[in-house]
């Protein structure tokens, strides 16, 4: 399956300069996204107590909780809707596209379980990342066991 990609004039593995920099791009787009929820939070929570005077309230607690969802549940759902329309905000500047590992449409399920592997593949160290560099076609941890690979579309190729 592999070599259909890399043998492919229409697709080739992506570049890890340019995986770098859509990561930059998605990463600016996630903080833009989830700044103005987080500061509104913020304000909340410093008009509704007293900073280490009093015990925070259950309101103040949930409010808590909404900032660590938001936190939790933004970057895969990010990454889940961007794998499903072609990529992510940086991904369509630069190009690229996650595919199933024959260069197919990636499907729901494949999709779901690559975003959900991304973060424990980027939380320890990067080592999920480092094993880009030994694979072939440049395939993070996350990508070769969910089965998908990032790949760069021929600046002559039109988007369908």
């Amino acid at each position: 399956m592999a070599r259909q990609i890399s043998e492919s004039p229409a697709l080739m593995p992506a570049r890890r300069e340019a995986r770098f920099v859509a990561f930059a791009v998605d990463a600016l787009v996630l903080t833009l996204l989830v700044i103005p929820f987080l500061a509104l939070a913020g304000l909340t929570v410093l008009l509704q107590s007293a900073w280490l005077k009093v015990d925070p309230t259950l309101g103040e607690w949930l409010i808590g909780a909404a900032v660590v969802g938001v936190w939790l549940a933004v970057p895969p759902l990010y990454a889940v809707l961007g794998a499903l329309s072609s990529g992510t905000v940086g991904a369509r500047l630069l190009r690229l596209s996650i595919t199933d590992a024959g260069g197919g449409k990636l499907n729901t399920n494949r999709a779901v379980k690559r975003s959900l592997l991304l973060y424990p593949s980027t939380w320890v160290l990067g080592l999920g990342h480092a094993v880009a560099f030994w694979d072939p076609l440049g395939r993070g941890l996350h990508d070769r066991i969910a089965g998908t690979i990032v790949v760069e579309r021929a600046r002559d190729q039109r988007q369908a």
